[in-house]
């Protein structure tokens, strides 16, 4: 492809080279000739980056999204966050929208924006802890890395606010809200999806979702009244357990088994999860929505150099 680009820049300079010389001669017949392989020779370069442009898609059906790893070091525990609130050793930071926070939030905790949190100086006088909602991790990330360059000390919350409740910490608000913490809607999944701490679970089984989209690491454990499936989750869960990013998302074909699910796995001790809103089934409506396609597969490529930690 690059010989053909160069192939037809050289075409091109020769030939207007030589058309110039014709036209101060007023050899019409052989400025003819000149403008013909001129213009073969912006065709060549046209159709060498016709193919550069083909061969950069993927194949049809297929969505590739970069895959990340976040280091350790980046993580606060729920324990330490929670002495170091107590004894006002940071800064914990809900970077969720206002609308989110006001729901319900850690008493002591600050609503910033995570764009905003930069334009703060206060915030450099303690190491910050950011937290959400536990699932949605690779912004954050993200802005750690920018936080760290900028001379703050930045970590992540594990596990977020589920974990935080989950390990008997306080949230104040509305305690209907609060019944929603661990629902992930179909576009968090999107954004999220090629995380590699992001444990996703189609509990409705390969024979009971008959969508068209394929995430090519989500484990299928039927869980619903089914002992062996939990059982199953419980040992998925036991081999992982040193991550301490590791988040679990469970989904069913509609989402309206989701409750029951719930209940099942709570009595199982299985209990700091995320559920899919609505299911599969508005999933694949999403991804269609964006990638009007036909039958796609989400697949994930993993990138040098994205693996961040914030000493």
């Amino acid at each position: 492809m690059m010989a053909l680009v160069g192939a037809g820049k050289d075409l091109l300079n020769i030939e207007y080279r030589t058309w110039n010389n014709e036209c101060r001669k007023g050899r019409r017949g052989q400025m003819r000739t000149r403008i013909a392989s001129l213009t073969t020779a912006i065709l060549l370069i046209i159709a060498a980056q016709g193919q550069s442009c083909l061969a950069a898609e993927p194949p049809a059906g297929r969505i590739l999204q970069q895959s990340t790893t976040i280091s350790p070091a980046l993580a606060t525990s729920v324990p330490a966050a929670m002495a170091g609130l107590k004894e006002k050793t940071i800064h914990l930071v809900d970077v969720r929208l206002p609308g989110e926070y006001e729901k319900y939030r850690i008493h002591g905790s600050l609503n910033i924006a995570l764009h905003a949190i930069k334009t703060k100086p206060f915030l450099k006088t303690k190491p910050v802890v950011l937290v959400n909602e536990g699932f949605s991790l690779s912004q954050m990330t993200a802005t750690c890395d920018e936080l760290h360059q900028a001379g703050f000390k930045a970590a992540i919350l594990a596990g977020g606010l589920l974990a935080w409740k989950e390990k008997g910490g306080q949230l104040i608000g509305d305690p209907f809200a609060m019944q929603h913490l661990n629902d992930i809607t179909p576009q968090i999944l999107f954004q999220e999806t090629g995380c590699a701490h992001h444990l996703i679970i189609d509990a409705a089984g390969v024979k009971k979702r008959s969508g068209d989209i394929e995430v090519a690491d989500a484990k299928t454990v039927p869980l619903m009244d089914n002992p062996t499936g939990q059982a199953r989750l419980k040992a998925l869960l036991k081999e992982k357990s040193a991550d301490p990013f590791l988040s679990v998302l469970i989904s069913a074909d509609s989402g309206r088994e989701n409750d029951r699910i719930r209940r099942q796995l709570e009595q199982a001790g299985i209990r700091r999860v995320f559920f899919l809103q609505d299911g599969w089934s508005a999933y694949e409506q999403y991804v269609k929505d964006r990638h009007p396609s036909g039958r796609t597969q989400i697949e994930h490529i993993a990138a040098p150099g994205v693996c961040r930690s914030c000493p």
